[in-house]
């Protein structure tokens, strides 16, 4: 797996030298490489969400949709037009932890959404975007949410 300033590297977004002053940095500053290079080189926080989630993506498992079933409760934290949106649908839902399913085309972008916008540590399951988009409407209206696409 390429590490997050490879990638950074990668897409131009950083040099190598700025990587390797990050990485000097963090031996006296334990933050994410991400927040870092976001202060120190004001590197849009966006791309490096997208670079961390092209990172995340080779490590997350791919699931067959039709395996996993949407609990009540996981449903009931995101409303379906929240996860249309984002398609991000929720699957599960202990004290701590949520788990979403996306795809990897979207994952960067949930990602950056769930992390900032929802109380719980996220897990996430990576799933074909087409069966997602079948699967949102689908399991909301089991539990009687009404659903319109946009």
């Amino acid at each position: 797996m390429k590490k997050i300033g490879e990638l950074l590297v990668q897409h131009g977004l950083m040099s190598d030298d700025q990587v390797r002053q990050v990485l000097a940095a963090q031996k006296d500053d334990p933050a994410p490489f991400g927040y870092l290079a976001q202060k120190m080189f004001d590197i849009d926080a966006q791309a490096i969400w997208r670079c961390w989630g092209r990172q995340m993506a080779e490590c997350l498992p791919v699931v067959d949709l039709g395996s996993l079933a949407s609990s009540q409760e996981a449903l009931s934290e995101i409303s379906a037009s929240v996860a249309w949106r984002h398609r991000a649908l929720p699957i599960a839902l202990n004290e701590r932890t949520i788990t979403l399913a996306t795809s990897p085309e979207r994952l960067p972008a949930v990602m950056a959404w769930a992390h900032t916008q929802l109380a719980y540590v996220i897990d996430m399951v990576l799933v074909d975007d087409d069966l997602l988009e079948q699967a949102i409407p689908e399991r909301y209206a089991r539990y009687g949410e009404s659903f319109q696409a946009a």
